[in-house]
């Protein structure tokens, strides 16, 4: 009986330890710069190549960015969003599972060196697709996409609120 209570109080320790150390885990992972939560009061902090890039982790969440980002060096870049139907019913609206929906406030910051080449007919810039997005304060320089179709820089030269 003993070690029945024993193995029952090692599994309430185990799962306890687990609860305590989630929160951490997730905050020590370093993802963003600074402590924002990707909420509209809290938006998620930008300051490099890689950490723009995982925006596409969180396609709804709010970012900020707070430098410039040359990704002159990011020889990877997939478009942010990507397009796929919300339903076979209907093909043309995209899936807010797929697309851009967030907002992403440059804050006066430039994203250069963009440079894209796309031989598979997908859409691509910047961004792929986006859906009820707001993308503002962002200027997007130096910039080379190119494709068969639906290709440009992302549809960001957005300045404004």
């Amino acid at each position: 009986m003993s070690s029945n209570r024993g193995r029952a109080l090692s599994w309430m320790l185990a799962i306890a330890m687990v609860l305590t150390l989630a929160p951490t885990v997730a905050l020590a992972d370093g993802t963003f710069s600074g402590a924002g939560s990707g909420t509209e009061a809290s938006p998620y902090e930008i300051a490099t190549a890689q950490q723009l890039d995982e925006v596409r982790g969180n396609l709804s969440a709010h970012y900020i960015l707070t430098a410039d980002i040359d990704l002159s060096g990011f020889d990877s870049w997939q478009p942010i969003g990507v397009f796929a139907p919300e339903s076979e019913e209907d093909p043309e609206t995209p899936s807010t599972a797929s697309a851009f929906s967030g907002r992403l406030d440059g804050k006066g910051h430039t994203v250069s060196g963009l440079s894209l080449a796309q031989d598979d007919g997908v859409a691509g810039g910047l961004f792929g697709c986006t859906t009820g997005a707001e993308i503002c304060n962002l200027t997007l320089t130096a910039a080379s996409v190119t494709g068969p179709r639906m290709v440009d820089a992302g549809c960001c030269t957005a300045t404004g609120s």
